[in-house]
């Protein structure tokens, strides 16, 4: 792995987690570290938290460059965080066409997924009988990556087939994008939006402005968002500063900062709005 994996909740002290310790050399963690990554749970805690609980978790992989995986055992429910899935009893899989690591832990697999999610076909996602294996939510193309997986990736089975095991785990995790860089998260760690700041992102989400004057001359018409020009321009420098936008679009980080916030209903409601 090109990146840190850590073991977060329940797995960190549990001798599945030693398995993919291991296998993969990950950290161990109480919750997701404030770092850029991939962190792998247990499924059931992660359905046992509260919805707030879960959505903290969920909105840790918002920003590009994050990967929150959750890895069997799961409860026979449906879920709402972050969009709706479920997970059913699967007594048999058909694994006969299947290519690396889901070939390998085909026959240990018991659940199967439904829901609105995205199946990665490069992931060897879906089965031959159509059950699904692996599945992805992703806010927005340059978000993070929330996943779920029914292939037991803990299985003592991995530690014959780490390279298996690691190839899976990368090709899942280029799904997330590259983090902001190194100099942006040293400023944003340090910038704290105010009210005024956070009315410029959701407008820079209300629409593709070819140019800052553009997004300029649109929020000075808006009548619920709208803020004196001398304002909005020093707003859009203290962003830019920060690293939270560039021309008249908003980062990466920007969007993952915006899509953490209070005011992600909002910016969501923009963004389908705007098709």
């Amino acid at each position: 792995m090109n990146c840190s994996v850590w073991l977060i909740g329940q797995l960190a002290e549990h001798s599945r987690g030693d398995v993919l310790a291991e296998a993969l050399g990950a950290a161990r963690a109480a919750e997701p570290p404030t770092a850029w990554g991939v962190c792998l749970a247990f499924g059931t805690e992660f359905q046992d938290r509260t919805v707030e609980g879960q959505a903290e978790w969920a909105e840790w992989a918002a920003p590009s460059g994050r990967t929150l995986v959750m890895v069997p055992p799961f409860r026979l429910q449906e879920s709402s965080v972050p969009t709706s899935w479920r997970i059913v009893r699967q007594n048999k899989i058909d694994a006969t066409e299947a290519r690396g690591l889901p070939r390998l832990l085909g026959a240990e697999v018991r659940y199967g997924l439904a829901g609105t999610l995205q199946t990665p076909a490069h992931l060897g996602a879906v089965w031959k009988d159509t059950v699904i294996n692996t599945a992805i939510y992703k806010k927005h193309p340059h978000s993070g990556v929330f996943a779920l997986t029914t292939l037991p990736i803990w299985s003592l089975t991995v530690l014959d087939h780490r390279k298996a095991l690691a190839e899976w785990l990368t090709d899942l995790h280029q799904l997330a994008g590259e983090p902001a860089p190194a100099d942006d998260e040293s400023e944003i760690s340090r910038f704290t939006p105010t009210a005024d700041h956070f009315a410029i992102m959701l407008h820079l989400c209300h629409g593709d402005y070819e140019s800052r004057e553009a997004a300029l001359v649109s929020l000075a018409e808006s009548p619920v968002l709208g803020l004196p020009q001398a304002v909005a321009v020093e707003r859009m420098h203290e962003l830019e500063e920060a690293g939270l936008m560039r021309g008249a679009q908003l980062t990466a980080a920007g969007r993952g900062l915006l899509l953490s916030s209070p005011y992600a209903v909002y910016a969501e409601a923009m963004e389908a709005k705007r098709g």
